[in-house]
């Protein structure tokens, strides 16, 4: 894809780096609510620092993730009232 670049960041803050490198928007990944409670944190912290920083979240595919038995049953329970 044309116009994307990946850059790996040890030393700044990332709401700085942005800043310095004119970039509005970051890509993250979840895999689980933990993920996404971490992320929103991270996600208030940068906009505190750079106000025009946006965070784009996108969701792992599933065998990414774990699925809890309690929504396996479930769906097997939905599955036999076909």
């Amino acid at each position: 894809m044309s116009g994307i670049k990946i850059i790996i960041n040890n030393n700044k803050l990332t709401a700085d780096l942005a800043k310095e490198l004119k970039v509005n928007f970051l890509i993250r990944g979840i895999r689980d609510k933990n993920d996404l409670e971490y992320e929103v944190e991270i996600y208030d912290v940068n906009k505190s620092l750079n106000n025009n920083l946006e965070t784009i979240i996108f969701i792992a595919d599933s065998h990414e993730r774990k699925i809890s038995s309690t929504r396996l049953k479930e769906i097997e329970e939905y599955k036999k009232g076909d």
